[in-house]
């Protein structure tokens, strides 16, 4: 950030997964909050409803859902499974614990 201070997206959606990859939902939702609307990753939309979901936020984390289903090709858990962000064993075991979990809580699908 200290490089661009007038662009945070980048940082904001790293710091967005972290947080909610590590379950602090709080602060993953503060992060994603910032990010959305500045980062043109749109996997953000779909950490965000994951997030608003892990902190109990139903509304909000269906209507971050639906956001996101306007803006990713994936419809399903399984789909997003297939797409192997990384081949990291923690990775896809913090994946398992707090991002699909939250993506079900939300509304998405498993199948």
């Amino acid at each position: 950030m200290s490089l661009n201070p007038n662009y945070v997206g980048w940082a904001m959606f790293v710091a967005c997964e972290a947080h909610l990859f590590l379950g602090h939902a709080d602060q993953a939702i503060a992060a994603c909050e910032r990010a959305a609307p500045i980062e043109p990753n749109r996997t953000v939309q779909l950490y965000l409803a994951a997030a608003y979901a892990n902190h109990g936020d139903t509304g909000k984390a269906a209507a971050a859902l639906q956001l996101a289903m306007q803006k990713v090709s994936v419809r399903t858990i399984a789909q997003l499974r297939e797409r192997r962000w990384s081949e990291d064993p923690e990775f896809l075991k913090l994946a398992e614990m707090h991002l699909y979990p939250g993506l079900m809580k939300a509304g998405m699908p498993e199948r």
